[in-house]
């Protein structure tokens, strides 16, 4: 199973219903969001500009998700932060 499906949704949401490159997602921070206005702030872009945008129902139900369900307590402001890393069964050590 993938170990954060819920992350990666989100993440993908953003890509399609956002426009946004890469480098603006992760960039996102959690005050970026005005969930009872439906919209989001996109800081430091290409333009170098701040830009209010809309948020449209789906990406912001699947950020929603991942705070809520997956994302780690952290004082990173970031939306998404990367998971702590994972034991793999298939490693081996080297000696």
């Amino acid at each position: 199973m993938f170990p954060s499906r819920l992350r990666a949704y989100a993440v993908v949401r953003c890509l399609i219903d956002l426009s946004l490159r890469s480098s603006e997602v992760v960039k996102l921070q959690l005050d970026d969001i005005n969930w009872a206005g439906a919209r989001f702030k996109l800081v430091g872009t290409k333009s170098r500009r701040t830009e209010a945008l809309p948020l449209p129902s789906a990406a912001g139900a699947a950020i929603a998700a991942y705070l809520h369900e997956e994302r780690p307590t952290t004082k990173n402001r970031a939306i998404f932060v990367g998971q702590p890393p994972t034991t793999n069964r298939f490693t081996t050590k080297l000696q």
